[in-house]
């Protein structure tokens, strides 16, 4: 765990650059692909599980992973919660819900960083099939 917020940023920017290091080199063979289901604040690397914030909202895919990442991060933080969150009920919608369970996190530093190197553009369009 990062307990120092000055810690977090740093993290996330190394996180970050390695992931667009990764895919250098192969920017037309890739397609990015988020499956925005049972979302919980836990990083899908835990070995359990939290109740969902929210309902279910689909697969979403794009060539542009920030794109794609800003667009899966906007559409949790606009459905309603299917559990209390730093005092809002269950229809509270337009605000970052990881942040209330996790203030350390900021997931909008994230995907600032990844377009400020390059990595890809938070703009996108949702394009519902």
């Amino acid at each position: 765990g990062i307990d120092d917020p000055g810690e977090y940023s740093s993290f996330v920017d190394r996180m970050v650059e390695y992931a667009y290091g990764a895919t250098q080199g192969k920017e037309e063979r890739i397609c990015y692909l988020n499956f925005v289901l049972n979302v919980t604040t836990q990083c899908d690397c835990c070995g359990w599980s939290e109740p969902a914030l929210t309902p279910d909202l689909g697969i979403l895919a794009s060539s542009d992973p920030v794109a794609l990442d800003t667009a899966s991060f906007d559409l949790v933080n606009e459905a309603p919660n299917l559990i209390h969150l730093d005092g809002r009920d269950l229809h509270s919608c337009g605000y970052d819900k990881f942040a209330a369970l996790r203030p350390n996190t900021r997931g909008s530093h994230q995907l600032e960083y990844a377009e400020a190197i390059g990595m890809g553009s938070r703009k996108y369009e949702l394009i519902k099939v």
